[in-house]
C-alpha cells in the first residue's frame, strides 16, 4: 500500500468516526459530510440504479433547437451539464491579483487529438472499447441496444468534428499560448447559434469586457461544429458525456462498466474496490474546500487539545 492509499484509508476512517458521533456541524464541512455519507451508502446507490441520472438525460433529450437551448443555457451551465462551450473564472495569468474570464474547449472522447490523426492505431484500438462501454451504460439506463448504439455513433460524429480544432497535449503544454485576450463583444460573434451575451448576463452581474480564449482555433470553427445540421449530434454528444461522467456516482454495475475505458488506458485489469471509488467522489470536494475544512474541523480541535 502506497502513501496515498494510507492517507486515504486514515482519512476515511476519521470521517467514519466523525459521522458515528452524530455531532452536528455547520458550513462547508457539514455539506462535505452529507456528500460522504451519500457516497458510502452503496446499498442505496445499487437500489437507485440509473434513477439519479435519468432526469439529466431527459433534460438533454427534451432540447428542441438552439432557441430552446439558449433559453436554458444559464441553468444548464450552473447545473454542470456538458456543453461544447464553457466559461471559467481563474486568476489572470498576467496579474494574479485579479480574476479573469476564460473560454475553453471541450475534451475529446479519446485522450488526445493526435489519436484522431493519420490513422493512428491507438484510435482503432481504443475507440471500440469506448463505444462498447458507453452503449452498455445506456442499456443500464433502460435504453434499448439499438437506441444506445445510435446515440453513441451520432455522438462520435460530433466528437470527430471537434478534434481537428483543439490543441494536442503537446501544444497545450505551451502555457503562454493559452493567453489570448479578446474583447467580449467580438468573442460573442464567434457563434451564430450560441448566445454568449445572454449566457454571460445570466452568470455575472455585468457583461464582461474581456475574455481569455485558450483555444482560438476552436472558437473560430465553432459555427461549422455547432449548427442546426449538427444539433442532434451535439445533443447525443451531451448525453454520452453526461452518462459517462455520472457512472462513478451510481450503482456498482454502473461504476464497474464506466471504468472499463479508463482501465484500458491505464492497463489495469483489476476493478477498483468500493472504498477506492469513494475517493474519486469526495476528494475533489475536499481539495476545493480543504483550507476551510482543515481550519474549522481538524486543526482547530488539535490546537485546542494542546493548550
Amino acid at each position: 500500500m502506497d502513501l496515498n492509499d494510507n492517507i486515504d484509508k486514515q482519512l476515511m476512517g476519521d470521517l467514519d468516526e466523525i459521522i458515528a458521533t452524530k455531532k452536528s456541524y455547520d458550513g462547508p464541512f457539514a455539506e462535505f459530510l452529507k456528500l460522504y455519507e451519500l457516497a458510502r451508502n452503496f446499498k442505496k446507490r445499487d437500489a437507485d440504479g440509473a434513477n439519479p441520472v435519468k432526469p439529466y438525460l431527459e433534460k438533454i433529450e427534451s432540447l428542441s433547437d438552439f432557441d430552446d437551448l439558449n433559453n436554458q443555457l444559464v441553468d444548464l451551465t450552473k447545473a454542470g451539464f456538458p456543453l461544447p462551450i464553457g466559461f471559467g473564472v481563474e486568476p489572470d495569468m498576467k496579474n494574479t491579483k485579479v480574476n479573469a474570464l476564460f473560454a475553453g474547449a471541450p475534451g475529446l472522447f479519446l485522450p488526445d487529438r493526435t489519436y484522431y490523426e493519420n490513422h493512428n492505431p491507438a484510435y482503432q484500438q481504443l475507440m471500440p472499447i469506448f463505444t462498447k462501454m458507453v452503449s452498455q451504460l445506456f442499456v443500464l439506463a433502460d435504453y434499448s441496444s439499438s437506441e444506445a448504439d445510435e446515440i453513441v455513433e451520432s455522438a462520435k460524429k460530433f466528437d470527430a468534428a471537434i478534434a481537428p480544432h483543439v490543441k494536442s497535449a503537446e501544444e497545450s503544454a505551451d502555457y503562454s499560448k493559452m493567453y489570448n485576450p479578446m474583447a467580449f463583444d467580438k468573442f460573442a460573434q464567434s457563434s451564430s447559434h450560441f448566445d454568449f451575451t445572454k449566457l454571460a448576463d445570466g452568470l455575472f452581474d455585468e457583461t464582461p469586457k474581456q475574455v481569455i480564449v485558450t483555444e482560438p482555433k476552436y472558437y473560430q470553427a465553432l459555427d461549422t461544429i455547432t449548427n442546426d445540421d449538427t444539433f442532434n449530434d451535439m445533443k447525443n454528444w451531451m448525453l454520452v458525456n453526461m452518462i459517462t461522467s455520472a457512472a462513478g456516482y451510481l450503482s456498482e454495475e454502473f461504476r464497474q462498466t464506466g471504468s472499463t475505458f479508463s482501465r484500458a488506458l491505464s492497463g489495469k485489469k483489476k476493478k477498483p474496490p468500493h472504498r477506492r471509488n469513494l475517493r474519486s467522489i469526495w476528494h475533489p470536494v475536499l481539495l476545493a474546500k480543504r483550507s476551510v475544512i482543515l481550519r474549522q474541523e481538524i486543526l482547530r480541535p488539535q490546537s485546542q487539545s494542546r493548550r
